[in-house]
């Protein structure tokens, strides 16, 4: 081997260690992004879950699960929006439109407001509801004496959807209505939560099947991936209930 084919190989061995260097190096501050991203996420959903339950008390509000008087049923409804978030798609421009289906009291809506989405469209067919989410988040901006807002309808909007959040939602439709639902809207992607309905669940709810519930789980998934939709994450929640991060195909 000459002396110019040994220069050759030593710089290349020397490319090669300072691209690994590099590599490390990314991959560390990547987790150091990621840690700051979670405690952030953490924060905030303890402050609105603080606010949240002082508002609800302060107005007598019954908002079952949220003022459960049972401490352990409060803290799993409340624990699986924040697991929800662990499969929710951060990818997302902070100016997509991200619709709140089914959103109840906007708890995941104002939730995600707070994390600096500007888009999220609150959708339930219960006006009473929605107007209870509004007077919540006018009490949070008091608080912490932010100016977020809620885009509240009772219908789905006429835009392109980048993502829609249906927290236990989907399990109250048909199969039929939920293809319907499916396919009237863009969305390119759904973060879903359901619940498993096994024999954890039913020992918490004393085998009571909720006479709502048309569809399991696994069900619903099946809509969804006869509609042309993939699980991208999934994350399940002490056997109670599970997310998933579903995409359509191509």
């Amino acid at each position: 081997m000459d002396l110019a084919s040994i220069g050759n190989s030593q710089e290349k061995d020397r490319g090669l260690e300072l691209a690994n260097r590099i590599s490390r190096h990314a991959k560390y501050y990547e987790h150091i992004i990621e840690y700051a991203m979670e405690k952030r996420i953490k924060q905030g959903f303890k402050t609105l879950k603080r606010i949240s339950q002082i508002f609800y008390r302060k107005n007598g509000m019954d908002v079952r699960p949220y003022t459960s008087p049972n401490l352990l049923k409060r803290s799993i409804y409340y624990r699986r929006l924040l697991n929800l978030l662990k499969i929710f798609p951060y990818d997302l421009d902070e100016d997509a439109a991200i619709v709140d289906f089914g959103a109840g009291q906007c708890l995941f809506s104002i939730l995600l407001l707070s994390l600096g989405y500007k888009r999220v469209l609150s959708v339930d067919l219960i006006a009473r509801i929605l107007q209870q989410g509004i007077s919540l988040l006018d009490f949070y901006n008091q608080a912490l004496g932010t100016d977020l807002a809620l885009d509240v309808s009772r219908e789905m909007p006429d835009v392109d959807i980048e993502l829609i959040c249906a927290i236990d939602v989907f399990e109250h439709f048909t199969r039929e209505e939920a293809r319907e639902i499916i396919q009237s809207n863009n969305a390119s992607r759904y973060l879903l939560n359901l619940p498993r309905e096994n024999l954890l669940y039913n020992l918490g709810t004393g085998f009571h099947r909720e006479p709502t519930h048309k569809m399991r789980h696994f069900e619903v998934i099946a809509v969804f991936e006869d509609c042309g939709f993939d699980i991208r994450k999934k994350k399940g929640f002490l056997g109670l209930f599970k997310g998933y991060l579903l995409e359509r195909a191509g």
